[in-house]
């Protein structure tokens, strides 16, 4: 369940109990002192500290939140769509409210299905299938087959993008469908590096960037590119760089590639803003909104959480007495998960939470700053997040 911090807790109820006793003191010499007997019976059932340190104490758990759903879950994968706790599981997906009622499910038979959400619409592809479905409100859009095995693949209001294997000779085939009819949009064919994940860029531009792997030189780089939605095979404009960097972060000014213990920061223009090596390999990291970045850094038997600012200078480093299963951001906030807590910080790194839950594979979806579902294998929890101390 929700871990809180009992010994502060425990002293406010203490304090708060004895002054409703030295209160309800005052009142029954009061009442006696008026003519010597008290005028009728008290109702105890109405008047009773130890009720209202109760309804105190419920007041308080119902305001940091609790389990809203339990069961066999064991999710695959978990999303928020619309404010609601999206989980995807082996057989179905299934989208759960707040208050742990399910809306609605879709039964699938893909196999090592995923899925990617925008707004309103989600996708659910089968990676290294050919399988794909487009929904929308419970609905199901779109039920297709690619002609080739899907890598990877995103939805915009606009088009379906798939990154598939060749069948032609080529690397990788990019390609664009509607989301609502299916019908081709148009393919783009890469030859010269390996892409293996693309992303929408925000703005006016109506881009996207693919991110690879090149192998044109003696030792593998990173490629980055990024192409007109209309698939022009000329990138606008792109980056490589000399090492293997697999993690990518970004906000709406800033992109962050990480590799194994270093990391770039470029501008949306492609300007480098900073880069540095690290002493320790990196597990996870995140960027926020106001541009500072967060990293993890695997160091022996346990883990090292690095703050930087938007410059890339150090503000806070905590060790950790655990390993990071992962860290998930959302505005200026990020949680932590380690083994069966999860640690809530700012991006400065000033801890403002710290929650611990049962079962083994525990996965967070922060809602906004101050709401995140918490889900183990056999519950979800609903969790307001405390204000920063």
């Amino acid at each position: 369940m929700i871990a809180k911090k009992k010994t502060n807790i425990g002293r406010i109820l203490f304090r708060l109990f004895i002054l409703i006793f030295l209160i309800a003191v005052v009142i029954i010499s009061a009442m006696y002192a008026f003519d010597g007997s008290f005028p009728g019976e008290i109702n105890w059932e109405l008047f009773n500290p130890a009720g209202i340190v109760e309804k105190i104490r419920n007041n308080y758990e119902n305001e940091r939140g609790g389990v809203i759903f339990s069961g066999d879950i064991n999710p695959k994968l978990a999303e928020i769509y619309m404010g609601n706790l999206l989980i995807l599981s082996e057989s179905d997906i299934e989208l759960i409210n707040s208050k742990g009622e399910e809306l609605w499910y879709i039964p699938h038979e893909m196999h090592n299905p995923v899925i990617n959400v925008h707004d309103k619409l989600i996708l659910l592809y089968e990676q290294t299938g050919k399988a794909y479905l487009v929904i929308s409100g419970g609905k199901t859009l779109l039920k297709d087959k690619l002609d080739e095995e899907i890598a990877f693949g995103y939805i915009t209001d606009d088009y379906v993008l798939f990154i598939s294997r060749s069948n032609i000779g080529y690397k990788r085939t990019v390609r664009m469908i509607e989301p609502d009819s299916g019908i081709n949009l148009g393919a783009l064919y890469i030859d010269d590096y390996y892409p293996y994940c693309a992303i929408p860029q925000s703005g006016e531009k109506k881009t996207f960037l693919l991110y690879g792997l090149g192998l044109d030189s003696i030792y593998p780089s990173t490629v980055i590119r990024e192409y007109g939605i209309d698939l022009n095979p000329s990138p606008v404009m792109g980056v490589e760089l000399d090492d293997i960097t697999p993690l990518f972060c970004s906000n709406d000014s800033m992109k962050l590639f990480v590799g194994e213990n270093n990391a770039y920061c470029y501008d949306n223009d492609f300007t480098l803003i900073w880069s540095r090596d690290f002493d320790y390999n990196i597990v996870s990291a995140g960027m926020f909104d106001n541009g500072a970045s967060v990293f993890v850094l695997e160091d022996y038997q346990n883990d090292t959480v690095v703050f930087v600012d938007k410059q890339g200078k150090d503000v806070k480093s905590i060790k950790l007495d655990n390993h990071v299963n992962e860290i998930e951001i959302c505005g200026n906030s990020a949680a932590v998960v380690k083994g069966a807590e999860i640690l809530f910080y700012g991006h400065s790194g000033k801890q403002s939470d710290h929650v611990t839950i049962p079962g083994m594979n525990i996965k967070v979806k922060l809602i906004d700053e101050k709401r995140a579902y918490l889900i183990s294998e056999h519950e979800i929890i609903l969790h307001n997040i405390a204000k920063n101390k």
